[in-house]
Order: C-alpha cells, then sequence, then structure tokens
C-alpha cells in the first residue's frame, strides 16, 4: 500500500488526478483557516473537480470524502452519489456511544484500527443462493465464515436513508437479495 498526501490546489489535483492512477481517494477538509461552510464548498469543488479528471479513467477509484457540516452531506451526495460522504455525524454518534458505553471503546479501537477488523459488502450469493431467505439464515451463514451479518444491500438500492443499506433488520424478515444483492458484515482483517 501507497500513500501519497496531495494540496488541495486546483492545478495540483488536476495533475495528480490524471497522471496517476488511484484504487482510492481520501478528501479531507480543511481544518483551520476558513469556515465549516467554506470548507465543504471548497471540499465540494474539490470532489466535482476530481469526477471531471476521473470521468475518462478505467476502474474510477472509489473516492472518500469528509465534511464538516452534516448539513451539506445532501449536496455531497448529488455532486457524487457513488461516493461515501462521511461528516461530524460519525464522530459525534462515536463521542455519544462512548459517553453512555464507555466499554465499546475497544470495539471502536478495533474497527477504527487500520490493523482490526472491518465493515465491508461482501456478494450474498457467496454465503446463500438466489431466493428469498430469513436474515437469520444469512447471520448464521456469515457464522461459520467468521463474521458477523449486520445489515444488506439489494441490488436494487433501495433501503433507508436513500443509502440503499438495510442495517439491523429483523433476523425473521424474509431478504432476496437478488443475484447482485449484498451483506455488510463485520470480519477481521487477518
Amino acid at each position: 500500500m501507497t500513500f501519497t498526501p496531495t494540496g488541495g490546489d486546483p492545478e495540483i489535483v488536476t495533475r495528480t488526478a490524471t497522471t496517476r492512477s488511484f484504487d482510492h481517494i481520501i478528501l479531507l477538509g480543511y481544518r483551520s483557516g476558513m469556515t465549516p461552510a467554506g470548507a465543504d464548498a471548497r471540499t465540494l469543488l474539490t470532489l466535482l473537480q476530481l469526477h471531471r479528471c476521473l470521468d475518462r479513467a478505467d476502474g474510477r477509484p472509489r473516492i472518500v470524502a469528509e465534511l464538516l457540516d452534516s448539513r451539506d452531506v445532501e449536496l455531497g451526495r448529488v455532486t457524487a452519489a457513488d461516493d461515501l460522504i462521511v461528516s461530524d455525524v460519525l464522530s459525534s454518534l462515536a463521542m455519544a456511544q462512548l459517553s453512555e458505553r464507555p466499554e465499546l471503546d475497544a470495539v471502536f479501537r478495533d474497527l477504527f484500527d487500520i490493523a482490526g477488523s472491518s465493515i465491508t459488502l461482501k456478494p450474498a450469493t457467496a454465503y446463500l443462493g438466489s431466493g428469498s431467505h430469513a436474515f437469520a439464515s444469512y447471520v448464521a451463514a456469515a457464522s461459520t465464515r467468521q463474521e458477523i451479518a449486520l445489515g444488506y444491500r439489494p441490488a436494487s438500492g433501495g433501503g433507508l436513508a436513500g443509502s440503499g443499506v438495510v442495517l439491523n433488520p429483523p433476523k425473521s424478515a424474509p431478504v432476496d437479495l437478488g443475484a447482485d444483492g449484498q451483506l455488510v458484515v463485520l470480519s477481521t482483517s487477518a
């Protein structure tokens, strides 16, 4: 794995995005010298610029962008519908969880540690054949692989909050994920 830090100057972003290939791009918001609204505006403009540069590339990389104001997340989704937009809500929710349940500290440390566990989307057909199954069946199938099924994303992209991901569904709920549906699983990185 190679890490290449780059500044946010438009010329540098364009040159870097058009002369190198990337698997992933992480776009961090500015933290000092401007308001959260100004920082988010620059992040959104950089996202648009990256998309313009990368639209011509084969195997377009996954982009993770940080927005400081959670009210700007919808703008980010419109700007880049397939990109994950991370806002201050994630850290706020983690802090609220830790304040109420300090024993979760070890869980969060493991999840956010590069060598710890990871939450990923995996093809549902790798766990069960096509057709309708109770979510409990997916949980059991993931368990045999030392994984935990947390939810799913149907092929149609339906689901909660426009994300297409359904988390913690009732175990008895029948789920038909189709050929392209995915499970959200927690697994160890090792």
